[in-house]
């Protein structure tokens, strides 16, 4: 019997069918009430004028929802994810369980991405993995252990967002003011404990620094990529003290250009891109003595201090000093206090008070060390921090007016500068461990381009038709890698980097990079 618009089948009815199953027997019953087919999979989602007809892969009607839900459904859209039902209504949905009713307020959900809306704020794009969610609905957060009330929920197909009322599982939907939810947060009801496992998000391959073209809009710049940060985890944002730069790092050129456009394009602040400076690094290679007074007269009471150190590079596990060589005499070395400082950027400084006599008081060592600290913070050789050395104070003067901490502070950072120079200093860069999968047809090309990034090849292996190379690469050759290497594979191969650690640079980019520093002094 064919049946109007208007007029649908009873649950339980049987429809005439051809047969067979699948999507012959969707396109009969669409044509049989003469309505759109929404679906063609498992079971048949048909819309008429008066509800939507639900059949299962029999063709026996299953349910046939009023009028009033049409709405509801509609909002939803047109491609609604197939749901293969069973008996008595009961059913499977994505993760939820087929011996449960649809109305079991069982709920897992899954926070997928989060951005910013200017007129409704920050907006949550979840999964609805078991069960059903719905307005009002107060949820744990599983990460803070916070409570989360659904305000608002949406079906989103674009930009386009519409309201709806509940969301079951296996649909993506969107909600609003969400005080403490982020990527990848798990959303329970309280009877429920289970959690998602975190996101790992892939390690960038493209870095560079970025800046507003008007100095006036740097914290604007500053607040909307922090912003994307939250959006997308897999951009990184990152000011450096060190470089004074704004560092991003993404998956490519490309990636970062998108976002570029977006900033220029939505929040109209227009800004640039230019190399990022190297995070490079300062040591010693051997030891040296010097020292160094502070005196200055300027009416009343002056000041004065005077120091003298040794210093020397700092290896794990090396013997207490005991004699250094000063002058061309060898003199004793009488410890009487040792601080040692794991430092922040890596590496250690180790501070000794060898002072014999009461030349310098106990109360001026941690102006020395303070001044110290200073100069390693700021390397003599290029500006960079300072590593791995170890600094003996073993003799000094001062006066019973005049000596206060801020004169033994100076004197201690330009005796440790001076000294430092006399060391045999040299400058460590950052190595990365870089592994290439590249097709065998481009291995020479890829080959040749790394070995002009000064890289050291530690391996290769084959992997399915491609080669993986393995290397160590310094951080300053690597900038725009991602690129290049697109251009010689055609796309075809990818790679990735992390951090292996610092080593030496060759004496010729020493030169090159002290060259470039002592210019910047003379400009400022």
């Amino acid at each position: 019997m064919e049946h109007r618009a208007d007029e649908l089948p009873a649950v339980g009815e049987v429809l005439p069918v051809r047969v067979g199953h699948g999507l012959a027997d969707a396109r009969h019953v669409a044509r049989i009430v003469r309505a759109p087919l929404l679906a063609q999979r498992g079971v048949v989602l048909v819309r008429a004028a008066a509800g939507v007809l639900v059949a299962d892969s029999g063709l026996r009607v299953v349910g046939c929802p009023a009028a009033h839900a049409l709405e509801d459904i509609r909002a939803r859209g047109d491609r609604l994810r197939p749901q293969r039902l069973g008996r008595e209504g009961r059913g499977h949905l994505g993760g939820h369980d087929a011996g449960q009713p649809f109305g079991h307020r069982r709920l897992d959900e899954r926070a997928a991405a989060e951005r910013r809306d200017g007129r409704l704020g920050d907006i949550n794009y979840f999964k609805v993995v078991s069960g059903t969610v719905k307005e009002g609905d107060d949820l744990i957060n599983m990460t803070t252990g916070t409570k989360e009330r659904i305000a608002q929920l949406y079906a989103v197909a674009g930009k386009n967002r519409t309201k709806v009322t509940e969301l079951r599982a296996g649909d993506l939907g969107a909600t609003v003011k969400l005080k403490g939810t982020r990527n990848g947060d798990t959303l329970n009801e309280k009877d429920c404990d289970y959690v998602f496992p975190g996101i790992k998000y892939p390690n960038s391959r493209f870095r560079t620094a970025v800046r507003a073209v008007n100095k006036g809009d740097e914290e604007k710049m500053a607040e909307v990529l922090y912003r994307m940060h939250e959006e997308d985890p897999s951009l990184l944002v990152e000011y450096s003290k060190e470089l004074k730069q704004m560092i991003l790092s993404g998956q490519g050129e490309f990636h970062l250009n998108t976002m570029k456009w977006r900033i220029e394009h939505n929040d109209k602040i227009q800004i640039e891109f230019y190399a990022p400076k190297i995070p490079y690094r300062e040591t010693i290679t051997k030891y040296a003595q010097a020292d160094y007074r502070h005196k200055k007269q300027s009416g009343g009471a002056g000041q004065f201090g005077e120091v003298h150190m040794v210093i020397e590079p700092y290896e794990e596990g090396m013997p207490e000093p005991t004699t250094y060589k000063i002058g061309g005499v060898d003199s004793k070395m009488s410890i009487k206090g040792k601080e040692e400082y794991d430092l922040p950027w890596g590496g250690k400084l180790v501070f000794y008070n060898c002072i014999v006599g009461g030349v310098i008081e106990a109360r001026f060592m941690p102006a020395i060390l303070k001044g110290i600290m200073e100069k390693m913070e700021e390397g003599p050789l290029t500006g960079s921090y300072a590593r791995d050395i170890r600094v003996c104070i073993y003799d000094g003067k001062m006066h019973p007016v005049d000596s206060n901490e801020i004169s033994f502070r100076l004197a201690g950072r330009h005796a440790f500068s001076e000294a430092f120079r006399k060391a045999n200093p040299k400058i460590l860069e950052p190595i990365y461990d870089v592994e290439v999968l590249v097709p065998d047809e481009d291995m020479g090309d890829v080959m040749g381009d790394l070995q002009t990034r000064r890289a050291m090849i530690m391996g290769m292996d084959a992997d399915s038709g491609f080669q993986k190379i393995k290397a160590k690469v310094p951080l300053k050759e690597m900038q725009r890698y991602s690129t290049a290497l697109s251009s010689i594979t055609g796309g075809r191969a990818t790679f990735t980097m992390n951090f292996a650690g610092y080593e030496k640079v060759p004496s010729e980019v020493q030169e090159e990079l002290l060259k470039a520093y002592q210019e910047t002094d003379d400009d400022e």
